[in-house]
């Protein structure tokens, strides 16, 4: 039997004696416990941990996910949130170790002072003088550990979480760079779990009041959990293929993060924007194809001019309305079936508008098959501004600006409403061949230097998906110089309570794929973000604003600008081809540096 369990120093940093410390915290208790409850004869660990929570009355679940997620053999670290401050690293423990018998945990040394737990536990010194020279050789224990391919769990936190009012919840405190660290040293496989639950109120209150009180308090809380059940969410193991784009371990930590909070309940809860994609007795009925002789007529009756290009069977063309009356009729047609297959539409029997009338139609045809594959719309902003004033444009309808913005754009083109057939999407060449056209349009008309529009996020992904998506966006591919010039008609509402992610951590991860795999994460169907706006941002699209489209089953529109002469030569040649790059860089030449950043003068 050990007495010098839970031993503090005779005098404490505080100056305040061990004994009295010791009473305020709730020692002789916990001491009591482990040396009358015969915890104290128990020699394996995993029996130690069980005892442990079999005293206390506590259980522990997987609420989502599984522990099979984690490699069974192989260097990993699992990292958590830390909600209570004792009891979660006993029962995530006894939970891995039901997996991995290697398991080690990172923690508060005064835990080794359990000779059943000396084995298990890394100890960190939270308190000394001098904490950081013994850290050190804690952590390189710790990293050596994992090295020789064995599984390390971390509460990155190094303290329990607090109440922030902010987010009308608890949540830990900035993370620590240790995971992140030694996972990348290692290679390792790094699987994040959340821990549901917060301390009591009065553990919260007294924080409020000094953070060191609440330390005081913490064997207390260890104390009331009795006839809990302890709820862990495990996430997808994250391996180093993923996490090696990310440039720091200070990036790793914050990924991490958000990681591990999207398992929470709050974050996966699955409320959606209300639309009427599941009620399709509200949609009308879709028009009938139009007929393939009249839409083959129209084809035959456009000029050479009117092609862009031609990949096989595949041809793009760009028409005005009184040209293809009948393939414009298909577009319709097959815009809205194929918008309300994802959760968007107009719910009419075709989605066709008045600004069809006068906006050029940019579309795939299929010659053999004889059927439009994917359209766009696409509107030559002067000449439009010029019949019908800025109204004229379909954007204004979503979005307030003035002539100010298009200033900023200077010669640009409208984009919008465009699909690719469902039959269509399973590879990307139908959606690549339409941006070729745009492309090949964009060197045909060589004084129209900028494409801006609205790519939309439908109202299938739930809210704080979407919420995620926005503020990423802004954050990584925003635009100072054009924000402040545009407002949204009908905002996207962001609650910062209802939110898991700070914007600095959106800011530092930088990388477009790992917002996928993030929002992948939180949909259900695993779906990762839209292809379109993926295409928008690999040729660098600016995202100024985001509206709520109410006439488009709430869809959110986020209007994206796009300069063509600052994408990368290799992508420029590869929509316009090399000729058409030249010759549209040659009529740009010595703009590049002032585009989007003054105001210059446009083809208004």
């Amino acid at each position: 039997m050990n007495k010098t369990v839970f031993q503090l120093p005779k005098i404490t940093k505080t100056g305040i004696p061990e004994a009295v410390v010791g009473q305020i915290v709730g020692l002789p208790k916990l001491k009591k416990l482990y040396l009358n409850k015969k915890l104290s004869d128990v020699s394996r660990t995993q029996d130690f941990l069980q005892s442990v929570l079999h005293l206390f009355d506590i259980k522990h679940r997987v609420l989502s996910g599984s522990l099979k997620s984690i490699p069974e053999k192989g260097p990993s670290v699992v990292v958590a949130n830390h909600p209570f401050g004792a009891i979660e690293g006993v029962g995530l423990a006894d939970c891995l170790l039901q997996r991995r018998s290697d398991v080690k945990v990172l923690a508060n040394e005064l835990l080794c002072q359990i000779p059943q737990l000396k084995e298990l536990f890394i100890g960190v010194d939270l308190f000394g003088k001098n904490r950081r020279e013994k850290n050190k050789k804690s952590i390189e224990t710790a990293r050596q550990w994992v090295d020789e391919g064995h599984l390390l769990l971390i509460f990155p936190a190094g303290e329990v979480s607090c109440y922030q009012w902010s987010r009308r919840r608890a949540i830990d405190p900035v993370w620590r760079n240790t995971a992140a660290n030694i996972a990348r040293h290692s290679k390792a496989s790094i699987t994040p779990v959340f821990i549901e639950g917060q301390n009591s109120w009065f553990f919260h209150a007294l924080g409020m009041v000094h953070p060191k009180l609440r330390t005081l308090r913490l064997i207390h809380e260890l104390l009331n959990k009795r006839g809990q059940t302890l709820e862990f969410r495990f996430g997808t193991t994250i391996f180093e293929q993923e996490y090696k784009r990310l440039s720091s371990d200070k990036v790793l930590t914050n990924y991490l993060r958000l990681n591990t909070y999207l398992l929470s309940r709050d974050a996966c809860s699955d409320v959606r924007p209300e639309n009427t994609s599941d009620n399709t007795g509200s949609f009308d009925v879709l028009v009938a194809p139009s007929s393939i002789e009249k839409m083959r007529q129209d084809i035959a009756s456009l000029s050479r001019h009117h092609q862009l290009l031609q990949q096989g069977d595949l041809i793009v063309y760009c028409a005005q309305s009184h040209e293809v009356p009948n393939v414009l009729q298909e577009i319709g047609r097959l815009r809205e079936m194929t918008f309300r297959q994802v959760g968007e539409g107009t719910g009419l029997a075709i989605d066709l508008d008045s600004y069809d009338d006068y906006y050029s139609h940019l579309f795939l045809w299929n010659q053999k098959t004889k059927e439009v594959v994917g359209a766009y719309r696409i509107g030559q902003v002067d000449k439009i501004i010029q019949q019908y004033g800025i109204e004229g444009l379909y954007t204004h309808t979503l979005f307030s600006y003035s002539a100010q913005f298009l200033s900023n754009l200077g010669c640009c083109l409208e984009l919008g409403r465009s699909f690719v057939c469902p039959n269509y999407q399973k590879s990307l060449s139908a959606l690549l061949l339409l941006w070729k056209g745009i492309g090949h349009y964009a060197a045909r008309n060589p004084h129209y230097r900028t494409l801006f529009g609205p790519v939309s996020i439908s109202s299938d992904y739930s809210n704080k998906t979407r919420n995620l998506m926005a503020d990423y966006l802004e954050a990584n591919h925003g635009s100072n110089v054009l924000k402040p010039l545009v407002s949204p008609r009908n905002p996207l509402e962001n609650c910062p309570k209802e939110t898991f992610w700070q914007l600095n951590e959106l800011a530092s991860m930088g990388d477009i794929q790992l917002l996928s795999h993030l929002v992948s994460r939180m949909e259900p169907d695993n779906r990762g973000i839209p292809v379109l706006l993926r295409q928008y941002l690999r040729v660098k699209g600016k995202m100024v604003a985001f509206n709520v489209d109410a006439d488009f089953q709430n869809a959110l529109d986020g209007l994206v600008v796009v300069d063509l002469m600052d994408i990368d030569a290799r992508t420029r040649e590869k929509y316009m081809g090399r000729e058409g790059s030249q010759a549209f860089c040659a009529n740009h030449t010595g703009m590049k540096d002032r585009h989007l950043t003054s105001n210059q003068e446009h083809c208004l």
